[in-house]
């Protein structure tokens, strides 16, 4: 896989932040999105959206393209995507759907919004649907049957909203939705996906006891929903030690993998020199077999 880069001033020291890529499952084709944030900035009033395309399964890309103009919602400012995965909706009246979760911000209000950003047509225009608060790191996964959901980050808890008209509205993101799901009690992204028949699973950190020298993020965590995220009958844990962000799918063979960040101490580090090898990006395969009703781990 080739290193993407994109044609912007090195003198300019912008870092591109929070990517995010959605897969066409139709033609191949992969869009990845990111946003560009200037050195230094404490806000998002500067930050500006970028896309790039693939069609060869990631080989090579397209020059990044700013996309701000076509996927800001009024009077907002693209202030992140996910961070995970976007989507292809597999079933129903919305199938073939693309969806990519973005954090927008609105000077006017001085707000942040989640905004779901889809397309139609196979990537060559994208609409966006209307705001959803509270607003934070989420995830949106295909529950089938022409529901979808959404998890977000909420301090030390997540919140769930659902939609059934393709992620253009959303019920209001609510803790009480969760399902029990965990976090962190610093709080931390997660990640959910849908296997468009009402399975769903969630990876996340489940958190554990802070101190003087780690976090809280530890004890990486799946669940498996069977009635589209609605509740949730079977999880396990999958590492005991530190983690943090993840993303899951699944891949060509049925098997689900999850990459995560994690470590070998009980939390992150929180001393600002630390030493190599202290966080790492790490992945779990687990069997197709969990998709299935019948079967759990042992």
């Amino acid at each position: 896989m080739k290193k993407i880069t994109a044609s912007v001033n090195a003198s300019a020291a912008y870092a591109f932040m929070d990517p995010v890529a959605v897969v066409d499952r139709n033609s191949g084709r992969i869009y990845l999105f990111c946003t560009r944030w200037p050195r230094g900035a404490s806000t998002p009033n500067s930050t500006r959206a970028f896309m790039c395309v693939s069609n060869d399964n990631g080989e090579s890309w397209t020059t990044p393209s700013d996309v701000t103009a076509q996927i800001a919602a009024t009077d907002c400012l693209v202030s992140g995507f996910g961070p995970g995965a976007g989507f292809q909706i597999g079933s129903g009246t919305y199938n073939n759907r693309l969806i990519v979760p973005t954090r927008q911000y609105s000077p006017v209000t001085q707000l942040t919004y989640i905004n779901t950003v889809y397309s139609t047509d196979g990537g060559n225009n994208w609409v966006t649907g209307k705001d959803i608060r509270p607003a934070g790191e989420c995830s949106m996964a295909d529950c089938g049957n022409n529901k979808l959901t959404l998890n977000v980050r909420a301090g030390g808890a997540r919140s769930v909203g659902s939609s059934t008209d393709g992620g253009n509205t959303w019920s209001a993101p609510s803790a009480a939705n969760s399902g029990g799901l965990p976090a962190p009690g610093g709080g931390c992204q997660a990640s959910v996906y849908g296997l468009s028949n009402g399975v769903v699973f969630f990876a996340g950190a489940q958190g554990g006891e802070a101190t003087s020298l780690v976090d809280d993020r530890s004890k990486l965590m799946i669940f498996r929903s069977i009635d589209g995220a609605v509740s949730w009958n079977k999880k396990k844990e999958l590492w005991p030690r530190a983690c943090g962000y993840t993303c899951i799918t699944q891949l060509n063979d049925g098997k689900i993998a999850i990459i995560f960040e994690c470590g070998e101490n009980m939390g992150f580090i929180k001393q600002a020199t630390r030493p190599a090898g202290w966080m790492r990006l790490d992945i779990v395969i687990i069997p197709e077999e969990v998709t299935q009703n019948g079967y759990w781990f042992e």
